[in-house]
């Protein structure tokens, strides 16, 4: 098709681009008015081909998209109009190309561990496409939620929304609103495919004991594939220690873990909607599954003393929440008092026994992989300490308590007298604060935590 076969009695009235990962021009849909849509891809030599070719398709503004970080918050509209007005109200939107009844698999990769708010058109095609969506995104976004804006004529979006005063403080407070009406009734905006079904009955029949520890998994769970593994791993491990029973106790308790931390695998656990006859797990406290002895009277101190006890770590806990949503609310809490103390130093000691004694920090982030985001906590603390110039005080990340201990030697390098002005400076900042490094070790897996329930459910305890 080229240009001149386009009715003249049109006119364009807004042409919509879609840019690659790299941000080049891959095609555009063009509207027109009287209201009609065309798709043009660049030829390469300054004109436009009116086809799609072989062009893969792709989200529209996927470099907005794919700048997010997993556990934002995607809007999905139904056309690039709607598009644009979400972004007018300073939220990250996309929809895909052709509209209603157009969705293809490969969309999905770019909306992984991303939380996705459809907002379908009011009619009977776009509440179908927004069903549609939400169950192709279903094990690889975060969680997803269709959310019907209240008092859209027929036929309306949400460009009639805002018209009428919608504002982005008003979408965010319906989103929210759906989220607690949807727990409150035990209901889910999830739309489980077969991969999730299959996964949500094994992980249940794990939990009733009715699966063979001694089977071999054939079954491809695509998504859930790692959940399931690591859930049967430790299922088989606490079996062959203790039987039957410990392994279901053991596993609903690694599992309760897990879904604190993880809303896919929460929505999965809890959904009422009916699969293979599971009823839903109702969601527990983290405190519930760990048992800890509570410190004695005279040790304990009133919380209150550390509401505001220091601006900074204040100011960090909300920084490392605003960059990895997805870590642990105490991994940032911990990693903050943790950079404190690199940054002193050595500096701060207390007077024990009539002697100085510097009081080292040592912060365990415990988790399972991929699922608390141990090593994203952790690494913002790192690079906060150096791009505040004092990468001096950090120790190598991967290394060995012998080579620590060497480096805290002070030695001089062989190549000192060789090196650059500002290389010396570095290295005698190095030395200056060498018995001061900050080292961690932030790789503690499952097993750790199959461990820790172990050893409480043994002689070890006491």
């Amino acid at each position: 098709m080229t240009q001149s076969t386009i009715s003249t009695q049109q006119r364009i009235i807004a042409e919509y681009s879609y840019h690659d990962a790299q941000g080049q021009l891959a095609y555009q849909t063009v509207r027109y008015d009287p209201k009609g849509f065309k798709l043009r891809r660049p030829d390469g030599r300054g004109g436009w081909l009116w086809n799609m070719g072989d062009v893969t398709r792709i989200p529209y503004r996927l470099p907005e998209l794919l700048k997010t970080p997993p556990g934002s918050t995607i809007y999905f509209c139904e056309g690039e109009k709607a598009v644009e007005a979400a972004r007018s109200l300073g939220v990250i939107a996309t929809t895909n190309v052709y509209g209603a009844g157009n969705w293809t698999e490969n969309y999905n990769t770019y909306f992984k561990g991303r939380h996705v708010v459809i907002l379908p058109d009011n009619d009977e095609p776009g509440r179908d496409h927004a069903k549609k969506v939400a169950k192709e995104l279903t094990g690889v976004a975060a969680s997803v939620k269709i959310l019907d804006l209240p008092g859209l004529p027929e036929k309306g979006d949400i460009c009639e929304w805002i018209a009428d005063g919608g504002t982005k403080e008003k979408l965010e407070e319906l989103v929210m609103q759906q989220t607690a009406t949807a727990r409150a009734s035990g209901q889910s905006n999830h739309l489980l495919d077969k991969a999730a079904i299959d996964a949500r009955g094994f992980l249940f029949d794990v939990l009733a004991g009715k699966i063979d520890p001694n089977m071999k998994l054939g079954q491809d769970f695509e998504s859930w594939n790692e959940v399931v593994d690591e859930t049967f791993e430790t299922y088989k491990e606490a079996f062959a220690i203790r039987g039957i029973e410990f392994a279901k106790a053991t596993v609903k308790k690694v599992l309760q873990v897990q879904r604190n931390q993880s809303p896919e695998l929460d929505s999965l656990l809890s959904t009422a909607e009916a699969t293979n006859g599971h009823k839903p797990i109702d969601s527990i406290e983290l405190e519930e599954l760990i048992e800890v002895p509570e410190l004695p009277e005279i040790a304990r101190l009133p919380e209150s003393m550390g509401n505001d006890a220091c601006e900074w770590t204040n100011t960090y806990i909300a920084f490392g929440k605003k960059w990895s949503p997805w870590s642990y609310d105490g991994f940032h809490e911990a990693i903050a008092l943790w950079a404190l103390s690199v940054v002193a130093a050595g500096r701060v000691t207390l007077n024990l026994v009539g002697k100085k004694r510097i009081t080292p920090l040592y912060a365990m982030l415990i988790g399972r992989t991929s699922v608390h985001a141990k090593t994203e906590a952790a690494t913002i603390a790192r690079d906060v300490i150096r791009r505040a110039g004092l990468k001096n005080l950090l120790g190598h990340n991967r290394t060995t308590p012998q080579k620590l201990l060497s480096d805290m030697s002070g030695k001089v390098p062989a190549d000192y007298e060789y090196q650059l002005p500002e290389e010396k400076e570095e290295t005698e900042e190095k030395i200056r604060f060498a018995n001061s490094k900050g080292w961690y070790v932030d790789e503690f897996g499952g097993i750790l935590i199959l461990n820790c329930v172990l050893i409480y459910n043994t002689k070890m305890r006491e």
